[in-house]
């Protein structure tokens, strides 16, 4: 995903949006609904450093600056 943002594709920056939706989802249903020992703690809060990095990484991707670079990328 990384690579083809880089490039401009549209199409992967919705792709990232949608994946980042379904970590979002997995990490509420490990956080709700899963009865875990007090050792998964950390699990828990790995998964929570890993999505606070993807919503940083989603909400550049769709800033305004970022909208006008994609669209700069696409072919006339």
């Amino acid at each position: 995903m990384a690579v083809a943002n880089k490039a401009g594709r549209n199409w992967a920056r919705i792709t990232s949006s949608v994946f980042f939706g379904l970590n979002t989802l997995g990490l509420l249903f490990s956080i709700l609904f899963s009865f875990r020992p007090p050792e998964a703690l950390l699990s828990r809060l790995i998964g929570l450093v890993v999505w606070l990095i993807g919503l940083g990484a989603i909400l550049l991707l769709w800033r305004k600056e970022s909208t006008g670079y994609f669209a700069a990328q696409r072919p006339a």
